[in-house]
């Protein structure tokens, strides 16, 4: 892996430096203060880490307009960002978002984002409500200077790959009532994308490297779009035939490969580690680190102890070689009907890892009975 600078990647809000979410789903009253680098979630079901990137994601993906050259209005802000709330959440009503105070007090949910750019003082803010029985969150206050094209907006990774519902779900998702989240649809569109032509610069094809290997091939679009992966011998195979796990790093490889991350200023990517074997969990960390190192703001919630072990090993060595990364991991546990969030910028900080936890009693069920079996 080189450490040029493959991406350049800016986002134009800046980096999300800050979220605070108030009687949001899981979350009563709680603060994450993020890293402009790389953002690790851990934590067991249902502690809030897909609630937290998808939170972000959609407060920050209703800022870019549909169109190029037309910023979102103010009067459409709030109708935009609602819809992005349900599409992205799937709530039977907008209100089921809140979290309720207790018996009598439903309370309203308030939600507070700040993007900061480098060397810029004072960063722009979002914040929003939704109060009881809403209909529309109730937007606060919202950056002035809002993105006037829709490139440039974070990227959503869900835990099921989309490469083989390339191009199709796009017009099923736009002609049909389809009850499936919109961050499938967002990524699909991404992927609809095709590769410059010509050769590749050599720190793309540095960046790609590891995941190319890994899968044996790369990605190709035919002529109605459909994508293909195919092999260095020159044959290829169809998407949807290729493994989930290969499809996965395939995905993460085409956004790098169609210019898409190179326009995208974060990645949210909820459980890298779902169907992938622990052998291409290497070349996935270090594609991420890489990513990071080049300016794209990652927030990664995972269950993975081996993928955490994976991420801190690359981090470990690269601050040995005096190029650090900065990092902020995040442990979130229920605690009765309760959350409670752990920060620190170590993975050994962290006090709460439910996989570990779990890693441990598994070790120590299995010493017991390799001894009882040998009594």
């Amino acid at each position: 892996m080189t450490d040029e600078t493959v991406l350049e990647s800016t986002n134009p809000l800046g980096t999300l430096r800050s979220l605070h979410a108030t009687r949001f789903t899981v979350f009563e009253d709680h603060a994450f203060e993020f890293s402009p680098g790389l953002n690790v979630i851990v934590g067991e079901n249902g502690a809030g880490k897909t609630h937290l990137l998808k939170l972000a994601y959609a407060a920050t993906k209703a800022l870019y307009p549909e169109k190029v050259g037309r910023p979102v209005g103010d009067d459409e802000f709030p109708i935009a960002l609602t819809k992005k709330l349900l599409n992205v959440f799937l709530p039977d009503t907008l209100s089921r978002l809140r979290r309720h105070a207790g018996p009598g007090k439903p309370g309203t949910a308030k939600v507070k984002l700040t993007f900061d750019a480098e060397g810029r003082a004072g960063g722009k803010h979002l914040s929003f409500e939704i109060p009881a029985s809403a209909e529309s969150a109730r937007v606060v206050s919202a950056p002035k200077n809002r993105p006037a094209d829709p490139m440039g907006g974070p990227v959503y990774l869900p835990p099921r790959e989309v490469v083989s519902l390339v191009p199709a779900f796009v017009s099923d998702y736009e002609r049909t009532s389809i009850r499936f989240e919109e961050t499938y649809y967002d990524l699909t569109k991404l992927l609809l994308t095709r590769p410059r032509k010509g050769p590749r610069r050599a720190g793309i094809g540095a960046l790609l490297e590891p995941l190319e290997e890994a899968m044996g091939g790369w990605l190709e679009p035919d002529e109605l779009g459909r994508l293909y992966l195919k092999f260095k011998d020159g044959g290829k195979i169809e998407a949807p035939l290729v493994s989930e796990g290969y499809r996965k790093l395939a995905t993460l490889a085409y956004l790098v490969q169609n210019g898409s991350l190179a326009l995208h200023g974060s990645v949210f990517w909820d459980e890298p580690e779902a169907n992938l074997n622990p052998r291409l969990m290497g070349p996935l960390a270090d594609t991420l680190i890489q990513l990071a190192a080049d300016g794209v703001q990652l927030f990664i919630a995972t269950h993975s102890l081996f993928m955490m072990r994976e991420i801190a090993l690359r981090l470990d060595r690269r601050k040995a070689e005096g190029s650090p990364l900065p990092v902020q991991y995040f442990s979130l546990a229920r605690e009765g009907t309760g959350l409670s969030v752990e920060r620190a910028d170590d993975v050994d900080g962290l006090g709460m890892i439910a996989s570990l936890d779990a890693a441990l009693k598994q070790d120590d069920a299995m010493e017991r009975l390799y001894w009882e079996t040998r009594a």
